[in-house]
């Protein structure tokens, strides 16, 4: 997990960058996030999970999701 303590998003931003980040699209903003949840979708592909919370005037987490060793993509 990580976090920060800045001036954190909406959940309108939050849902926007979810929906950025599972498209095809090329990346404008947030290109370092997108970088790492494509390559984790590449090696781990659906057992990989980021979930975001965030909170206006709060901060925002980043929480990503591996799976066991054992259940990684062949």
């Amino acid at each position: 997990t990580l976090t920060d303590n800045g001036i954190g998003m909406s959940q309108e931003k939050r849902e926007e960058l979810l929906n950025y980040l599972n498209e095809n699209s090329l990346p404008t903003t947030c290109i370092g996030v997108k970088n790492v949840v494509s390559r984790m979708k590449l090696i781990y592909g659906n057992n990989f999970t980021m979930k975001v919370y965030s909170n206006e005037n709060e901060g925002t987490s980043l929480c990503l999701i591996f799976p066991l060793k054992e259940d990684v993509i062949s």
